[in-house]
């Protein structure tokens, strides 16, 4: 039976994938001074960047938000104040860190497909990461010159998918799996959130209230706002989670995001399908939801990841 999907998904060069990040990306040299990269990121609004090595001449990884958490959790247990209070100073004569120092390439890899392989390769890439702690958030595009053209991200691919809502509904219609989720409380501080999700890596967790309740999710991508305004970085990590978040929320919706409100807690009920989450998470352009039982209770969650790598086993000579 002919497939409308599976032809877009073999037929659609990466090369010439739409929805995808170019021309404008970030990279980096792996010499570059490591606070002048993250100051970098946070101008760009992007939450990592492909870093190479000139020595080598070979890409080693992305530069990311988790590599960012690493080093302020560095500099706050070694009591460095002054390098906290300078992190997104444009004056790097507090620190001679270089990218290639505080860069995790084992937690977020450059595995790239060329220009002239098909969407369903970095699809699989998406799917297929090395565990579940290491998950691939961008795939790199490269050309027959080993140039990197693009970035193809899992949000792009959701968009992608949008157009075949119709053929997807059937194909991911099996009930979300429960999982045990790793929370922090609501009177944790930033520092406790920061220090779970790097030991745990995960990008993300739910903050939770005294009867276990989602309040509002955290992720990685958060601790930029720790270092904007300058100056404040001390004061907020040692802050409790859920009134830096209300900060985050506040900021965002000044800029036209969200509050801090059940709407973005970013929630489902865990009798919902895949498709069910797909949906919602093209719809918020978010990377994961939290299965919530009857009683509100969290027991899931599933990301964009979970969701390609069902949609994989719907597929010919996949299952």
């Amino acid at each position: 039976m002919s497939s409308d999907l599976v032809s877009a998904l073999e037929s659609t060069a990466a090369g010439s994938f739409t929805f995808s990040e170019q021309a404008s990306f970030v990279t980096f040299s792996s010499d570059t001074l490591a606070q002048a990269a993250f100051r970098s990121l946070l101008d760009a609004r992007v939450s990592s960047a492909p870093v190479y090595d000139r020595a080598s001449g070979a890409w080693l990884g992305f530069l990311d938000m988790g590599d960012l958490a690493k080093h302020i959790l560095g500099l706050y247990r070694a009591g460095d104040k002054a390098a906290l209070a300078h992190l997104d100073s444009p004056d790097h004569s507090h620190s001679s860190l270089t990218v290639a120092d505080v860069i995790d390439s084992t937690n977020n890899p450059f595995i790239p497909v060329r220009d002239t392989d098909s969407i369903l390769k970095a699809i699989e890439l998406f799917a297929s990461s090395p565990s579940r702690s290491v998950t691939v958030h961008r795939v790199p595009v490269i050309n027959a010159e080993g140039k990197l053209v693009k970035l193809i991200t899992q949000n792009g691919v959701a968009q992608f998918l949008a157009a075949f809502e119709a053929e997807l509904a059937p194909r991911l219609s099996h009930q979300i799996p429960k999982r045990v989720v790793v929370t922090v409380g609501e009177e944790d501080t930033v520092v406790k959130a920061l220090e779970t999700m790097t030991a745990s890596r995960i990008t993300a967790l739910p903050i939770v209230d005294e009867d276990g309740k989602i309040i509002t999710p955290i992720s990685l991508t958060d601790v930029r706002a720790i270092l904007r305004p300058p100056g404040h970085a001390l004061q907020l990590l040692e802050s409790p989670v859920v009134e830096f978040m209300q900060k985050v929320r506040l900021a965002q919706d000044a800029r036209g995001g969200h509050k801090v409100t059940k709407a973005l807690v970013c929630a489902i009920p865990e009798t919902a399908s895949y498709f069910a989450v797909l949906h919602k998470l093209q719809s918020l352009h978010i990377h994961r939801l939290y299965a919530e039982d009857a009683e509100g209770n969290v027991v899931g969650v599933i990301s964009m990841k979970d969701i390609l790598l069902e949609l994989l086993g719907t597929l010919p000579d996949r299952k």
